[in-house]
């Protein structure tokens, strides 16, 4: 995440606790706040960041620490990871079940998240790649649509909940 990013956040932050002793001193003592935010935050995904931010909003009475904020940006990174592996595990549940992947894809519902996610892969046939002389699933390319599929959604609208099947709480 940027300085600007992390500043966006604080910002909304700001707004939904303004009378937090964090957010008092004037620009000076703000920015040395943003700037220790921003290092801490480091690697954190702008759109987890985001939606980590309203949730706090919609569920604390308080501003979070820096160490509370992380705690749940991982949380909700590790959901997306297993929600990424779920529906995997779905498609190789729906491979066994029909003859072939396309078979299997054309019995979802459009608007389902996986039905989106193996529409921006491009097609059933970009679910699995060759591996020597077998095929093996595509594992980074589902894990790569699943992120831009999600962070499609408005964080402001995912916060408080966890999953997001098509587009809907």
């Amino acid at each position: 995440m940027t300085k600007l990013e992390t500043s966006e956040i604080f910002s909304l932050m700001m707004i939904a606790w303004p009378n937090a002793e964090m957010f008092r001193g004037g620009l000076s003592k703000l920015d040395v706040t943003i700037t220790l935010w921003h290092r801490c935050l480091g690697g954190t995904d702008r759109w987890i960041g985001q939606c980590v931010a309203y949730e706090l909003c919609k569920t604390n009475k308080f501003p979070p620490t820096i160490a509370e904020f992380l705690e749940k940006c991982t949380e909700l990174t590790q959901f997306h990871t297993y929600e990424v592996y779920r529906l995997l595990n779905q498609v190789k549940r729906g491979s066994y079940m029909y003859e072939d992947l396309q078979e299997f894809v054309n019995t979802l519902p459009t608007s389902s998240l996986l039905s989106q996610l193996i529409f921006a892969m491009g097609g059933a046939s970009n679910l699995v790649k060759p591996a020597g002389d077998k095929q093996r699933w595509n594992l980074e390319a589902f894990e790569m649509a699943y992120w831009q599929t999600i962070k499609k959604t408005a964080p402001q609208l995912t916060a408080g909940t966890r999953a997001i099947e098509g587009g809907q709480k």
